[in-house]
């Protein structure tokens, strides 16, 4: 999540409850995930890591885990990350997540800069 809403994503494959992708697990394809989502249900998973990330006003980046269940029945959060930016190789309108979170801050309405 960058300023409130879902902007890069990384799928993580695992049959274990730890999905972490140096034990071992491997990383999905997100585009794969969201054909088989259907629109209206990537939408949803979006909407829940936004109405998530919406429990701490103000931050600027936060990381969400979602768990989708087999055959995507139920999706759940797992954890909010405050350090959900290290996602090599994922794009977004062609920026990786630090090139991104750079971009909104410069063209935010709301930057207030001051020095001393």
């Amino acid at each position: 999540m960058i300023d409130g809403q879902v902007r890069h994503f990384v799928v993580r494959e695992s049959r274990r409850p730890l999905s972490n992708l140096h034990l071992g697990n491997r990383r999905g394809d997100g585009k794969q995930l969201i054909n088989a989502l259907g629109t209206s249900g990537w939408e949803e998973v979006r909407k829940t890591c936004e109405q998530a990330a919406s429990l701490y006003p103000g931050n600027f980046h936060i990381g969400v885990d979602v768990l989708l269940t087999p055959g995507f029945r139920q999706q759940a959060i797992l954890e909010l990350n405050a350090f959900g930016d290290l996602l090599p190789g994922i794009l977004h309108q062609g920026l990786d997540t630090y090139q991104f979170e750079v971009r909104s801050i410069l063209c935010s309405e709301n930057l207030r800069v001051s020095f001393p």
